[in-house]
């Protein structure tokens, strides 16, 4: 049984899995109203899109050949996205006052790299600590206070996704008890940025309950057998995130 579900989880099928999820997603968000039945049903049934991209985020980082080449695909990918995510959902461009989720997986694994440079070339294992704690808190830091998209959420998931890489059930239940509250302390870390009074404790139980059925990707990527399954190009693994945002821009904005 098991060796009959790891042979579908293959990294195609995932991200195959995750780029209809995303379409899903930011379609209903322009289509249908806040808090409707069917805005909750859309949700409930993608927001495990955002666990797979960290996850692959993370395990690219372990299986990349250039980790520098790699890092420089995300962050051009994250750049040529930038003023259509910004047309798409804020209407003008440039907006600063949110970044795409490309500029929050760069932010990631940059953090990754620097660690592991940290541990390569210092020997003095209390500087070598002290940097990488710098580094870690640095991008949790800017991930929140540049707006990018999800926040400090999404470094936190991928260091989990990376440095328990070897320990996969302990992974998959530490990124199940801590997403959904991690997004709800995100968002009152955005109301404080935002200077809004409106900080509660019924706004974080809000929240956390909006990203709990992102978990139920979780068991897929535990079965995930790591194998690449059917080869998908390189041009539509990063330059999806991008067209299928200039497709719905034209549809729902434009033709509609």
């Amino acid at each position: 049984m098991k060796d009959a579900i790891e042979k579908h989880v293959t990294a195609y099928n995932l991200r195959i899995l995750a780029f209809i999820m995303m379409i899903i997603n930011h379609a209903g968000t322009h289509i249908f109203s806040y808090g409707s039945f069917a805005y909750i049903t859309q949700v409930f049934i993608t927001r495990g899109a955002f666990i797979i991209f960290c996850y692959f985020a993370a395990d690219g980082m372990v299986h990349t050949r250039n980790r520098i080449k790699y890092l420089g695909r995300i962050l051009l990918t994250a750049l040529i996205s930038e003023a259509i995510y910004d047309l798409f959902f804020y209407g003008s461009v440039p907006y600063w006052g949110g970044q795409n989720v490309c500029f929050t997986l760069f932010i990631g694994g940059l953090a990754i790299y620097l660690n592991d440079l940290c541990k390569e070339k210092i020997s003095n294992n209390t500087l070598c600590a002290l940097l990488q704690l710098l580094i870690t808190a640095l991008s949790i830091h800017i991930s929140s206070a540049c707006f990018l998209d999800y926040g400090f959420v999404g470094p936190i998931l991928i260091f989990e996704f990376y440095y328990l890489r070897e320990h996969k059930l302990l992974m998959m239940i530490c990124a199940a008890l801590s997403f959904p509250a991690l997004w709800g302390l995100q968002v009152c870390r955005f109301y404080v940025y935002r200077n809004n009074p409106n900080i509660s404790f019924a706004l974080f139980l809000a929240n956390l309950k909006v990203e709990l059925p992102g978990a139920l990707v979780l068991p897929l990527l535990y079965c995930y057998s790591g194998k690449q399954g059917k080869k998908m190009s390189r041009w539509l693994t990063y330059g999806f995130y991008p067209m299928h945002l200039c497709i719905l821009y034209l549809i729902l904005k434009v033709v509609l």
